[in-house]
């Protein structure tokens, strides 16, 4: 078995913003799950570093931009994450798989 407890659904707003091109994102569900992506910095210098990565037989995205993410929850499954991976990728998703 994977799933030892099953929470019930929740409907609460959600505030998501991004900026692909500068690697920026903010998710906010107020009270549940906060998650700020900000780009990688260039471990020398500490400016930020642009990583592409182009997958195009990939299952999630055909590519993204590499970035670091905080994520702090504190709904039903609390953690709290810092300078984590994250990739901000644009997304369509069909029954297919992803085309784009």
């Amino acid at each position: 078995m994977i799933v030892t407890k099953m929470h019930d659904p929740m409907f609460a707003p959600i505030r998501f913003e991004s900026d692909q091109d500068a690697r920026t994102a903010r998710l906010s569900i107020p009270g549940v799950l906060e998650s700020d992506v900000e780009p990688i910095k260039n471990p020398v210098t500490g400016v930020p570093h642009r990583v592409r990565v182009v997958t195009p037989e990939g299952f999630e995205n055909h590519g993204g931009e590499v970035a670091s993410s905080n994520i702090r929850s504190t709904g039903a499954i609390k953690f709290d994450t810092k300078e984590s991976h994250s990739t901000l990728a644009h997304v369509v998703q069909t029954p297919e798989g992803v085309v784009s």
